[in-house]
């Protein structure tokens, strides 16, 4: 604890040797305990460098949880979120709950999600966000089932959603309410950030009136995205839904039988490095669009402020290379293979009809 001398207030520094947050005469700090622990626990989940000394544990009267290595008061010693966890493993080492048992959404409901994600993520989320992911793919890696690829699959459409007021009046307001979700989300909240997630209903699209076409061409063209914006003037709606439709989309992505070969007999993928991942993220355009998760390339590049992004590729990187390599969970395979179908009329004739997973384009980036 060091006193400021601007305000006089008392702020609570980084215990971590080597932080720039520790630093009194370059940094801010943190003016409650409650802000310094959600930096403390980036750390001890490796999205920041360094070791957390034990002599912070005891000042703090907190421990480690047995289960998530995340910090925790040595009055309870485990996570709620945890406490399932830590009951297999004392009953001998019995699997994790599925994940239907723990309430959330199954493959079909994933794949049939609709609504809108932010194209970027406000600045004052960026550090949750960018911990959130980070701990979501590090997930995803080491169990490797079904629960933890539907956790990471439903993080963009729980805490990346629109918020009820957009604008650039309502950007506090705005940030706060990201903010506000990705805190439910670090708390242990799943099927209820999924559920109250708005979506629009279905059923036919209406075409947009001409002052729609000039809004939304001037929120393309505040981001950069020319293109688009002169498409979003000229844009006519959709295809219409009929049979003809229906066919120019199966005729685009007909059925293939099952290969002949044995899989498992070929060689297995070289391994993805890290500077690879990173170029592959950086080549990808900005006004990518996301798949059926909702996950877009900029919420990858704006995972966490300067300096933690390296953690974010770290783990990126362990995901491509499981992916690339044949070994993903089987069950999420339709949901990351899958793409959702929209009938987007081409200027010269025909339908542009898919938009796939991220993590999928990402692999096959990397790997081409």
């Amino acid at each position: 604890m060091a006193v400021d001398g601007v305000g006089a207030a008392c702020r609570l520094y980084c215990p971590v040797p080597g932080c720039p947050s520790s630093d009194a005469t370059r940094a801010q700090g943190w003016t409650n305990k409650q802000t310094l622990i959600s930096h403390v626990d980036s750390h001890l989940a490796g999205t920041l460098q360094g070791h957390v000394p034990p002599q912070w544990f005891r000042d703090h009267h907190r421990q480690r949880c047995s289960v998530c290595g995340l910090s925790i008061s040595t009055r309870y010693g485990v996570h709620p979120t945890c406490q399932p966890a830590a009951r297999a493993a004392l009953g001998g080492g019995a699997a994790r709950p599925a994940a239907a048992a723990q309430g959330l959404p199954m493959p079909n409901e994933l794949h049939n999600a609709r609504g809108r994600t932010l194209r970027h993520i406000p600045a004052a989320a960026r550090f949750l966000w960018g911990q959130a992911l980070s701990r979501a793919v590090a997930a995803a890696v080491h169990h490797n089932d079904l629960r933890a690829w539907t956790e990471l699959l439903i993080l963009p459409h729980g805490v990346l959603v629109a918020p009820p007021r957009t604008g650039r009046r309502h950007r506090r307001a705005a940030a706060a309410y990201t903010v506000d979700r990705l805190r439910r989300w670090s708390e242990g909240e799943r099927r209820s950030l999924w559920d109250d997630a708005p979506r629009p209903a279905r059923g036919q699209t209406k075409p947009l009136s001409e002052e729609q076409k000039r809004e939304l061409a001037l929120d393309l063209a505040r981001e950069g995205f020319d293109r688009k914006a002169c498409n979003a003037l000229l844009q006519s709606g959709l295809c219409p839904e009929t049979a003809d439709t229906v066919a120019a989309l199966r005729a685009l992505h007909p059925a293939q039988p099952t290969p002949a070969a044995d899989l498992s007999s070929l060689p297995l993928a070289d391994d993805i490095s890290e500077d690879t991942v990173a170029r592959a993220l950086r080549n990808f355009p900005a006004d990518t669009a996301p798949g059926p998760s909702g996950l877009r390339i900029q919420h990858l590049r704006e995972a966490g402020p300067p300096g933690t992004a390296h953690s974010v590729v770290t783990h990126l990187t362990q995901l491509v290379n499981l992916m690339a390599q044949g070994q993903a969970c089987p069950l999420i395979a339709p949901t990351l293979a899958g793409a959702g179908l929209v009938a987007v009329p081409k200027p010269a004739g025909g339908v542009r009809p898919i938009t796939g997973e991220i993590l999928r384009r990402l692999t096959a980036k990397c790997l081409m």
